[in-house]
């Protein structure tokens, strides 16, 4: 089992910045966690030490960190496989990871004041994906927007994508929409690094013209805001 920080914090530019899930998901037999709460990395923790023998890697993003929570008991078999529905929803579909998963609630929240129900999918497990779920989400809803903390390009997001159009390409009333980084090494300037990371206004941005088919429609989009002025700052060893 082997646990490693991704994600953004202060500035700190393309050493510190790296999103490397796909390249590791890329290894048969490895398996590719992203929590996406500390209640997640405890339960994927404790399973995989106890119960798995398996090769595992842990991506814990940086801003969970900070988060205060209660512990839960739950009846999760394996939480080291499959992903996990946070949000029922009719009009449109969310697959995000890590802290993407996080940002979709906050935009689901925006929206669903406005009428429009967003369907969150934690994809959890990037390396085993639920396809099922997947594929039984988006034929409900037939629009999707993939979040990831990486490189759309040959990523997370072109992952799920094969997946939806190799199962039932005709489940989908409108193509779909990926959200990444943009295509570049991380710049360490913090004006810069909020432009460089999706994150709400992304989201509500992107999900507005998914499901109203155009940017005229009576949701506001909330400005750019860096993540770390929303959630605590970490405070790590470095």
């Amino acid at each position: 089992m082997m646990r490693m920080i991704i994600g953004r914090s202060w500035g700190q530019g393309a050493q510190h910045s790296q999103s490397i899930q796909s390249l590791l998901a890329h290894i048969p037999g490895l398996v590719v966690i992203m929590p996406s709460s500390p209640q997640s990395i405890l339960e994927s923790y404790k399973y995989a030490i106890t119960h798995y023998k398996g090769p595992v890697v842990m991506l814990e993003h940086r801003l969970m960190y900070e988060l205060e929570f209660e512990t839960q008991k739950t009846n999760l078999k394996n939480p080291l496989f499959g992903s996990i529905k946070v949000r029922e929803g009719s009009d449109v579909t969310v697959i995000a990871t890590s802290i993407m998963v996080l940002e979709a609630k906050r935009a689901a929240e925006q929206l669903g004041s406005r009428g429009v129900s967003v369907e969150i999918i934690d994809l959890h497990s990037i390396s085993h994906p639920d396809k099922e779920m997947i594929v039984n989400s988006v034929r409900k809803t037939g629009k999707v927007l993939v979040a990831d903390t990486s490189w759309s390009t040959y990523g997370v997001a072109a992952e799920v994508n094969r997946i939806i159009n190799e199962e039932d390409p005709t489940i989908l009333k409108s193509p779909s929409v990926s959200l990444g980084m943009q295509p570049a090494p991380c710049p360490t300037a913090k004006s810069l690094e909020d432009l460089y990371y999706p994150d709400v206004h992304d989201l509500v941005k992107n999900l507005c013209f998914l499901h109203f088919g155009s940017n005229s429609h009576p949701i506001p989009i909330p400005p750019k805001q860096s993540m770390t002025d929303y959630y605590k700052h970490f405070k790590g060893p470095f």
